[in-house]
């Protein structure tokens, strides 16, 4: 009965790990209007080991974007990784090393007009990491036969978090379900939306002068187990099988 109890809590903690899922740990979206000063995007913003600081920008016109990542506790990142930075819709993420709070910012440029987003992407438990799943991209050049652009990922094997930006001439609708930041003369924005596995796209509508260009821009995010915990579970299941063969020794 004792080793029945072991199987039954073993099981329990393994069924408990397959719940975890990414969330939205920290979200924020401001503009800023040819001006080089640096845009600040939260301070002691907190992030664990394993979370993703996320930055999303959309602006009047291309150019390279430097963010900012700064801790006064400990907190380490790795480099940057970035979806089409030099343009003028981008998306760009670092890896939280070691947690501690962060303070976020951008460099503004005196040429532009910008609309930023910050995220911190994080696991709903312990020990799980965020990690890129797709990346997509989508220049249209005009609309003259279509109003309708969709940025398609394609298939993907599991769910998580998706970081959009989006540069038009005018939106007449934006993804349905998304949370969006939208400008004032609503041209730009950034975004963020959960997805399930499966086709993943985004529809964007816009309208306008039609003969302008658009870009759109995403990274969707996913989790996974690090390869510790990876182990640990092997072991379990290992232990498992072990008990199950000892208790059907001894019924014989």
């Amino acid at each position: 009965m004792k080793k029945i109890s072991i199987v039954i809590a073993v099981a329990a903690l393994m069924a408990g790990s397959a719940g975890a899922a990414l969330v939205l740990e920290y979200s924020v979206a401001t503009d800023a209007g040819k001006d080089a000063a640096v845009v600040g995007l939260g301070t002691g913003v907190a992030a664990s080991a394993g979370d993703v600081i996320v930055f999303s920008t959309a602006s009047s016109k291309s150019y390279v974007k430097s963010y900012a990542v700064t801790s006064a506790d400990g907190g380490v990142i790795g480099t940057e990784v970035g979806n089409w930075t030099d343009k003028n819709a981008s998306v760009s993420y670092f890896m939280v090393l070691s947690g501690g709070t962060f303070d976020l910012g951008v460099a503004g440029n005196i040429l532009t007009y910008d609309t930023y987003g910050a995220y911190v992407v994080g696991s709903d438990q312990t020990g799980y990491s965020v990690v890129e799943l797709a990346q997509g991209q989508l220049f249209s050049a005009d609309h003259l036969t279509s109003t309708t652009d969709v940025l398609d990922y394609g298939t993907v094997a599991s769910g998580g978090i998706l970081v959009e930006s989006a540069n038009v001439n005018l939106f007449d609708a934006l993804p349905s379900g998304y949370n969006s930041y939208v400008n004032s003369g609503t041209s730009r924005a950034t975004l963020d939306a959960t997805f399930s596995a499966g086709a993943l796209s985004s529809s964007y509508t816009v309208g306008g002068d039609l003969t302008k260009n658009a870009r759109f821009t995403g990274i969707a995010f996913t989790e996974v187990v690090p390869e510790p915990a990876t182990f640990g579970m092997l072991g379990l299941g290992a232990l498992v099988m072990f008990t199950i063969r000892r208790f059907n020794r001894r019924r014989r």
